[in-house]
């Protein structure tokens, strides 16, 4: 009986280092989950704010392409202009060499 009363407190015993065991490990599991769940929520935040960025940023570069035409042709029109002027200032210049050598 004694042998039995010895192993009934050493089950005990070794029941209670077993519970104590499982509730530090329940904590760990809950710290695990409260720190998986704060990831899970920065990831969000990141991908957001990454989606939005990357819209921002195709927008401007939309606009910047805009702007690019809108130089580029603005370009052409004063060429265009520019050769115009260049051919009447020839044209002058043929007509008053043709007027002084009358």
């Amino acid at each position: 009986i004694e042998k039995f009363e010895n192993d009934i407190v050493g089950y005990t015993s070794e029941n209670h280092l077993l519970q104590e065991t499982v509730e530090k490990l329940e904590k760990q599991l809950n710290n695990l989950h409260i720190q998986n769940q704060s990831l899970e929520n920065t990831l969000e935040l990141n991908q957001h704010s990454y989606h939005e960025k990357s819209n921002e940023y195709e927008s401007l570069l939309i606009s910047l392409k805009e702007a690019n035409q809108n130089s580029l042709h603005l370009l052409e029109k004063r060429e265009t202009e520019l050769n115009t002027t260049q051919s009447e200032i020839q044209t002058l210049k043929y007509e008053q060499s043709a007027i002084i050598s009358k």
